[in-house]
């Protein structure tokens, strides 16, 4: 009966041992920074309001530095692009959207 016992108490250590490093394990590991690279795509038919022609998000992240070429094609001959810059640290960054506007942003990064 004692042998039973010593045997239960060490296997319920063990697991409790185990568990511990799992959960010290998940939170010692770093998260993962978002990275949004690459090329997006408009759905028109998810848009609110509806939208026509393609838009296409060529996006480069890298660190703090965020560049969004948007290229707009509708069924005019003329298509429109604009290129902005930003940064992720909190600095207000000046860019120009394909209409000439100018926009004046800041972008933080949520932890």
């Amino acid at each position: 009966m004692k042998s039973r016992r010593k045997w239960m108490h060490r296997s319920l250590r063990i697991c409790f041992i185990l568990f511990l490093l799992t959960v010290v394990t998940a939170v010692a590991r770093p998260q993962a920074t978002p990275d949004f690279s690459g090329l997006w795509e408009q759905d028109n038919d998810r848009c609110q309001p509806k939208r026509t022609g393609d838009v296409t998000l060529h996006i480069e992240h890298h660190g703090a530095e965020l560049v969004v070429e948007t290229s707009i094609v509708h069924a005019s001959p003329r298509s429109r692009r604009a290129v902005q810059k930003y940064t992720i640290d909190g600095e207000v960054s000046v860019s120009t959207g394909a209409d000439g506007d100018e926009f004046h942003t800041r972008v933080i990064r949520y932890p």
